[in-house]
């Protein structure tokens, strides 16, 4: 979320949602986009295990140009992003 227009870097021209859960640190599963137009992720495994802080997605207007790299697997919003700067 550091890469947002909104707080910090500027990397990526789009939002990032409230945290979808509490903001503290765990360890989530995230589903890997094995489909992906960009990097190629056909040989990653299904799903890792990472940690994550606050668990919130992107979104907005910059996602037309975002590639999803990891997603939520309970509802498919981008937890992990691939954009060009």
């Amino acid at each position: 979320m550091l890469g947002t227009h909104t707080t910090g870097l500027g990397l990526f021209d789009g939002l990032y949602s409230e945290p979808i859960w509490d903001t503290d640190i765990y360890l989530m599963i995230l589903a890997v986009n094995r489909i992906s137009t960009g990097p190629d992720l056909s040989e990653e495994p299904k799903n890792y295990s990472t940690m994550h802080w606050g668990s919130a997605y992107f979104y907005g207007d910059g996602m037309s140009e975002a590639i999803p790299i990891m997603t939520y697997p309970d509802s498919g919003h981008p937890a992990t992003i691939a954009c060009r700067y």
